[in-house]
């Protein structure tokens, strides 16, 4: 069995050690981290890091957003968003009653119409 070895970057490692570390610190600690690892790397590369790498520094400033499991967020929260789970959940949830959907309890069944033309038409 071939195994792969995928070889992870000095940064994808700083961030996987930041994940871990800084998931209990203020809202502040982690944002001015994050702000710090990127303009590092942007100092020594010339480049911002990958897009992985940024949406998982996101996630972390994120992290009290996104944990919250709290089905009442919106009513709680002035600027509130959910994670793609709680954007499911809030789906199924959800029933929506327009008159669109309300058309099918007045469907009137359609006469079946013939196929061959009129016979005042056919000579």
């Amino acid at each position: 069995m071939y195994k792969m070895f995928y070889k992870a970057s000095a940064f994808e490692i700083l961030v996987d050690l930041l994940l871990v570390e800084y998931k209990e610190k203020t809202l502040q600690e982690r944002k001015a981290k994050v702000e710090e690892m990127i303009e590092d790397y942007y100092l020594k590369n010339d480049k911002f890091p990958d897009s992985y790498q940024l949406h998982r520094l996101g996630d972390l400033i994120l992290h009290d957003d996104l944990s919250n499991p709290s089905s009442y967020k919106v009513q709680q929260e002035e600027y509130p968003f959910h994670s793609f789970t709680q954007q499911k959940r809030r789906k199924k949830k959800e029933f929506v009653a327009e008159g669109d959907v309300l058309e099918h309890m007045n469907y009137k069944s359609k006469k079946r119409q013939p196929t061959s033309p009129p016979k005042d038409l056919q000579r």
